[in-house]
């Protein structure tokens, strides 16, 4: 990873609630990342989980993202990552892992 550090936090079975956005990734050296299961995050007024530029990314599993104008929102190249065991409102749909 040419000496850059990953940035990351892991979240497990919680509940983000009425923030917002509930889980946000963005780092300006594009290396944040988070990882969150078995979660619940309700509520939020602008999206569930954001990911914003190039590099940052989200890994999502077993998690529910509800009532929020955007379940799952990238920007400006950001990746997230949903195990398609989810349950996402809005109409977001589940991203397929790539292989490789």
């Amino acid at each position: 990873m040419d000496g850059a550090v990953q940035i990351s936090v892991v979240i497990n079975d919680s509940a983000i609630l009425n923030n917002g956005i509930g889980v946000l990734v963005s780092s300006a050296g594009g290396n944040g990342a988070a990882r969150v299961y078995d979660s619940v995050i309700v509520g939020n007024t602008s999206a569930g989980v954001r990911v914003s530029g190039a590099g940052n990314r989200a890994e999502i599993s077993g998690s529910r993202i509800i009532r929020s104008p955007r379940g799952l929102e990238t920007l400006s190249g950001g990746t997230i990552y949903s195990y398609g065991d989810n349950v996402l409102t809005v109409g977001d749909a589940p991203t397929v892992i790539p292989k490789g």
